[in-house]
């Protein structure tokens, strides 16, 4: 039987539509461009497309490099910005308020943040909390990663690190992420079992293979570092199929774990497996997929809701999430319905969620976000029975300026024909299309070139500026010599496509190469990095 609920309006829907009509204006306007993570983004030059979705849920490429604890960015180039940045949110949830612990409007949310390079193959990631909903904040995130295992291809994880999960379940734009992992089964919350945690992780990244497995203690504070009393203790695992390059991943995840209850021996083992599937959005208007199973078993969760001990218990969740980027990408919708059954007779809950993110326009490095959550017996609904609302602000500001002249800023001073002689390097054969560009016969070598006697010289500052660029906007991605990465290997490009061919990729790239033109490169800074690859890696 379906059971109808009728919305009354109240204060807390009035106060969510006053907030809603300062948020949303702006969604409707030209967005301005982000960047991502701002010490990335200010050494990089990249905007925030290049690795999220909307930030700060992340793309395949992204997802590439937190898994790898960032080591796939060049650490030269890294150097040029100040590792540390700051985050200051503003909040509200129309289900908080007085009685609930929580206030209903929070300004007091501070983070002080740092990432990047401690070593040539150490990097790390800190979060602290200097304030956190109006009360003194605590340590988020506080990893060091060790990236010369295996071949490079082994990164071991110390500190208050991630959970071996997908990645939705750390960055994700959602204000309440997919709850497919947050069954509550007696005393035993699944949902803590998935937070960040003091513990060790390694991670073994190789082509499209991650495999991960680590050892979780407390979630506590900087004195959760040391505690190895009686707590929750878990192994957890991650296998999944996920290529930097293409916008889909699916894997496996699990663990097993023990954590102190009230009833019986005192100790409840625990043990769960779950499938997922992530699919980007994409070209044509296809839209975003998250998609999580999780089966669960206790076999001594504690006392139940009615203050029995139970048994042994199977529970389980899942979530199921579509997300569309509207607007030029400045805005992503998604719709998201989230099913725990926490067995043994307890409660079976449905739950649905409507989020809105998008990037404030004319304002670098400010997001919002909207949710409300509906669902008569949604475990998100809070106290009420009917919709909830929840918003919020995020600024995200670095605090120093490059500690060099980024690349981008290279006087565009050499006009476009000066280039023109480059394309003599190239083969006389016609290559194959490369993504997002068309095919064009390639130009002669200078060698069989009937006019290769009075082609002009190529310009010199041209080139410099061109190797100047690279370093900043490319190099992190296809490596400092040209010999790829993440990003293909470049030597020999000017035996395989044309000039023209070469710029068209740089202008209209295809598949995980971000668009950086027109900004924060300009067409002379396209053809100075084409000149530049094209007449050095041979």
């Amino acid at each position: 039987m379906v059971k109808h609920i009728r919305f009354r309006p109240d204060v807390r829907f009035f106060g969510f539509l006053g907030a809603l009509a300062i948020l949303i204006p702006g969604m409707f306007s030209a967005p301005k461009p982000t960047a991502a993570m701002p010490p990335f983004a200010q050494a990089l030059g990249l905007q925030c497309s290049a690795c999220h979705t909307t930030v700060p849920s992340l793309n395949a490429y992204g997802r590439y490099l937190q898994r790898t604890g960032y080591s796939a960015l060049d650490r030269k180039t890294l150097a040029r910005a100040l590792p540390v940045w700051i985050g200051e949110s503003a909040n509200f949830d129309t289900s908080a308020g007085a009685g609930t612990g929580t206030p209903r409007f929070s300004f007091g949310n501070l983070a002080l943040h740092a990432v990047g390079y401690a070593a040539p193959d150490f990097t790390y990631h800190a979060q602290q909390f200097i304030t956190a909903f109006d009360q003194p904040g605590g340590v988020d995130t506080l990893w060091l990663t060790y990236n010369n295992l295996l071949h490079h291809d082994g990164h071991l994880f110390v500190g208050k690190i991630l959970s071996a999960a997908p990645s939705p379940y750390s960055q994700n734009a959602d204000l309440d992420g997919p709850a497919a992992s947050a069954t509550l089964v007696g005393e035993h919350d699944w949902n803590a079992t998935y937070g960040n945690r003091w513990g060790t992780r390694l991670a073994y990244v190789h082509d499209a293979l991650d495999a991960e497995a680590g050892y979780y203690l407390a979630s506590s504070d900087l004195n959760g570092a040391t505690d190895f009393s009686a707590g929750d203790k878990t192994f957890q695992w991650k296998l999944a199929y996920a290529i930097p390059t293409k916008p889909y991943e699916v894997g496996a995840f699990g663990s097993y774990g023990s954590t102190p209850v009230s009833t019986n021996s005192g100790i409840d083992r625990y043990r769960s497996s779950a499938v997922y599937v992530q699919v980007d959005p994409g070209q044509y208007g296809r839209p975003g997929l998250l998609a999580i199973y999780q089966a669960q078993f206790d076999d001594n969760p504690g006392a139940g809701p009615a203050g029995t001990p139970l048994g042994p218990t199977k529970s389980r969740g899942a979530s199921f999430e579509v997300y569309q980027p509207l607007f030029r990408n400045g805005v992503m919708v998604s719709l998201r319905h989230d099913f725990n059954d926490s067995g043994a007779g307890g409660p079976v809950t449905n739950g649905n969620a409507v989020n809105v993110a998008f990037n404030v326009p004319h304002v670098q490095y400010l997001h919002g976000y909207v949710e409300m959550n509906v669902g008569a017996n949604s475990a998100l609904s809070g106290a009420s029975s009917g919709p909830t609302f929840k918003g919020m602000l995020w600024l995200t500001i670095p605090i120093s300026k490059l500690r060099a002249t980024p690349a981008t800023n290279v006087a565009n001073t050499t006009p476009p024909a000066t280039l023109a002689a480059t394309a003599a390097t190239a083969s006389p054969s016609t290559v194959a299309p490369v993504p997002g560009a068309s095919t064009l016969p390639s130009k002669p070598t200078l060698a069989t070139s009937a006019v290769a006697s009075t082609a002009p010289a190529v310009d010199v500052a041209a080139i410099a500026a061109g190797k100047t660029a690279f370093a900043a906007n490319c190099a992190s991605c296809h490596g400092a010599n040209g010999a790829g990465g993440v990003g293909p290997n470049l030597h020999g490009i000017a035996t395989r496509q044309s000039l023209a061919t070469t710029i068209a990729r740089i202008e209209k790239p295809g598949g995980m190469m971000p668009k950086l033109y027109p900004s924060p490169l300009s067409a002379t800074n396209v053809e100075q990095i084409a000149a530049y690859i094209r007449t050095t890696f041979r």
